[in-house]
């Protein structure tokens, strides 16, 4: 048995100014490698409902590593790992963007402060007083790369003995301290008993590399930054060529 890990957002759900859509090459790749005995999850920075709401093509997920490895769960949606991210810290960080669009993960739901778009299934606040008091993670979004990786090299700074953060592109993307999508891949390497050598991942932005690290079956695209192919053994087009790699 093989298992493939992928991340969401532009490796099996794209995004263009008119819709969102996954590629229909992609969909019958998961179908066939899973037809064969192997399982397919997602490892995300999204949460459980930011993945489920968007399933249009019925993809069965045998397991879900969501908000950077916050929460991982099984097929039936069990818990395998949680953990959570305090208030008082997210207000601390806040306080240095009280005008940058945030969004904070909440008991599955999404919550936005300083909302720039209407949120399909998302929910605008004005204050973190309108919920409670511990989150699965949260996230930072501005307006181009450059800035958020400048932001992201403050925060490092600032409160890394707290927290991880990891880059996505213009967004920033927080987990509680100890979390990432590296160490949600091992997690499911021990949830299913498993040896490393049969566990592939695959991604395409900077918060994908600490999962490219973990395993030697580490993908991502011709198309990706240079510093994430760096972290890569293949290089492929598509999410169905690496199946077709790992199918081989």
């Amino acid at each position: 048995m093989k298992i493939l890990a992928s991340d969401f957002d532009n490796t099996l759900l794209f995004h263009d100014q008119e819709k969102s859509y996954y590629r229909l090459e992609d969909v019958q790749a998961i179908k066939k490698f899973q037809a064969q005995g192997n399982l397919f999850g997602v490892c995300t920075g999204r949460s459980y409902n930011g993945v489920i709401n968007w399933n249009s093509e019925g993809i069965e997920y045998d397991f879900y590593i969501l908000c950077s490895g916050a929460k991982i769960l099984d097929k039936q949606g069990n818990v395998i790992f949680q953990k959570f991210i305090n208030k008082s810290l997210v207000s601390e960080i806040l306080k240095d963007y009280p005008l940058v669009n945030t969004s904070i993960v909440y008991l599955e739901d999404t919550y936005i402060l300083n909302p720039v778009d209407d949120y399909i299934n998302h929910h605008n606040i004005d204050s973190l007083d309108e919920i409670g008091d511990e989150y699965e993670a949260f996230s930072l979004h501005f307006e181009d790369d450059e800035i958020a990786g400048k932001e992201y090299l403050k925060i490092k700074e600032r409160f890394g003995k707290y927290i991880d953060v990891y880059q996505n592109e213009c967004h920033l993307d927080f987990a509680p301290l100890g979390c990432s999508k590296g160490n949600g891949i091992l997690t499911i390497i021990d949830h299913f008993n498993i040896d490393s050598k049969d566990m592939a991942v695959i991604g395409d932005s900077y918060n994908d590399i600490p999962m490219l690290k973990v395993v030697d079956k580490a993908f991502t695209f011709n198309r990706s930054p240079e510093k994430v192919k760096q972290e890569a053994k293949y290089l492929v087009d598509g999410l169905d060529g690496c199946i077709s790699i790992l199918m081989d």
